[in-house]
């Protein structure tokens, strides 16, 4: 979003900038269009115009007793009207370069809809894949494939959820593929491999307690752990995996979740993403 709003305010501020500048220009021009010294300084002013150039002229002419004003004025008037062909090009490869910025991030505020109410908008908060997304805040990256990105949503404040943007309107407006990267914080030791699986062992057993949902397959000792589960919400039978990551002194939850119907085509997609996750 920040980078947006920068791209944004800078399109704004170069086109104003170069019409102030027109105008200022144009009101020399007419100030001394008449001034017979106008020849002259453009004499002085011809060939490449150098600083050193300028400096001269303006020495020059000051020598002879000319009010500085009116040197300037001159000077100004002069160099404006040459308008090297270079400098048109750079300003229009800046306008460009604005141009395709803004259109660019401006994808970061397209609506999305909510896997959780097809009615509730979110907006893009990272950019669109392929680009890999690092959260220096959570200390985490993840490499999001094309059409991937994170998305944030007014009734999930601080949450960040990753969705593939190209294929959820192939699936269901309300379920997007989509998964969340949770910062777990635990009182227990994480820092070796033996604590790390107690707190995987309690995740497994707080899940099993839990009476609405029913365990379908777990790998606590695999290099990334999970477990699966399903359970029913609005009368949809979905299918839900967490993944787990350790480092940085800090357990990270990676949750899938998408209608059972959906899951085969959800799981081997991202399947090939959440490798990709490291922990900084």
């Amino acid at each position: 979003m920040s980078n947006f709003y920068f791209w944004l305010i800078l399109l704004v501020i170069f086109p104003l900038s170069l019409i102030v500048r027109f105008f200022y220009v144009r009101q020399i021009l007419s100030k001394i269009k008449n001034d017979e010294l106008l020849p002259r300084v453009k004499e002085m002013l011809s060939g490449n115009i150098t600083r050193s150039l300028i400096i001269k002229t303006k020495d020059s002419l000051q020598r002879e007793g000319l009010d500085e004003k009116r040197i300037k004025r001159l000077v100004v008037a002069v160099i404006s009207s040459k308008g090297s062909k270079y400098t048109k090009l750079f300003y229009g490869a800046l306008l460009i370069i604005l141009v395709v910025n803004v259109v660019r991030y401006s994808s970061f505020v397209v609506p999305v809809n909510s896997i959780r109410n097809s009615n509730t908008a979110g907006v893009v908060a990272t950019p669109i894949g392929p680009a890999v997304y690092t959260n220096t805040e959570q200390g985490y990256e993840i490499v999001l494939p094309t059409g991937w990105a994170g998305v944030t949503y007014n009734q999930a404040p601080g949450k960040l959820y990753f969705i593939n943007l190209e294929s959820g309107n192939n699936k269901t407006a309300s379920y997007p593929t989509e998964f969340e990267v949770i910062p777990v914080k635990t009182q227990k030791d994480i820092s070796t491999p033996s604590g790390q699986q107690n707190v995987l062992l309690s995740m497994d057993t707080k899940l099993r307690s839990d009476s609405a949902i029913s365990i379908t397959a777990d790998n606590l000792s695999s290099s990334t752990p999970y477990i699966e589960y399903t359970g029913i919400k609005d009368t949809t039978t979905y299918r839900s995996r967490w993944y787990y990551f350790f480092g940085g002194g800090r357990m990270y939850a990676l949750l899938i979740s998408s209608p059972d119907a959906l899951w085969p085509s959800v799981i081997s997609e991202l399947t090939q993403m959440i490798p990709t996750f490291k922990v900084l």
